[in-house]
């Protein structure tokens, strides 16, 4: 059965999960200059790329159904991908627009905007929780999510986590031995 979009349910910050994702995605938001406690993802340890691929390791509809578009196009890109009325569940789907020039930015503008906004709504489905998460901003739509409850964890626990070293260019390697060997006594 098709669920409507409409952010008209309940919801508590006594539950421990919604109250994590809440404060993950709307007051320490990674988004750089959008919260005064926010935590970026720069001072988290993360570049951008290597960020979206760790949240496609650790997500997986994002590898298939995260689709990034225009302002002027996402609203026909929900239609395309039958979100916009209804939703048929079970389905994990992201459509947004994109955040100085990032996806993965623009992603979690889009999640923080539909949760600073109350346009949210909770629905549980084959005993799983999805959050349908609407991101729109004068009548134009910037972005809608539907997304389990255990993939926003994910993506917190992904970015909350220890980014990966990253990996000395090799020249920057040889300098550095050769410099060594030049500062070793004979």
């Amino acid at each position: 059965m098709p669920i409507r979009w409409n952010f008209n349910d309940d919801f508590s910050f006594s539950n421990q999960q919604f109250a994590r994702i809440y404060r993950f995605f709307v007051v320490e938001t990674p988004v750089d200059d959008v919260s005064q406690r926010g935590i970026s993802f720069k001072q988290r340890g993360w570049n951008l790329n290597s960020l979206n691929a760790a949240l496609k390791r650790s997500t997986a509809f994002l590898k298939t159904n995260w689709i990034v578009s225009t302002a002027k196009d996402a609203e026909n890109q929900m239609k395309t991908h039958k979100i916009f009325d209804s939703v048929r569940m079970p389905i994990e789907i992201a459509i947004h627009t994109t955040r100085n020039d990032s996806n993965t930015a623009g992603l979690f503008y889009s999640i923080r905007c539909a949760f600073a906004h109350g346009a949210f709504s909770i629905h549980t489905c084959n005993g799983e929780k999805y959050y349908m998460l609407e991101n729109k901003d004068k009548g134009i739509y910037k972005g809608r999510i539907v997304i389990k409850e255990s993939s926003l964890i994910s993506i917190i626990d992904t970015v909350e986590s220890e980014p990966p070293k990253r990996k000395e260019k090799k020249k920057a390697v040889k300098k550095k031995e050769t410099r060594k060997k030049e500062l070793l006594p004979v």
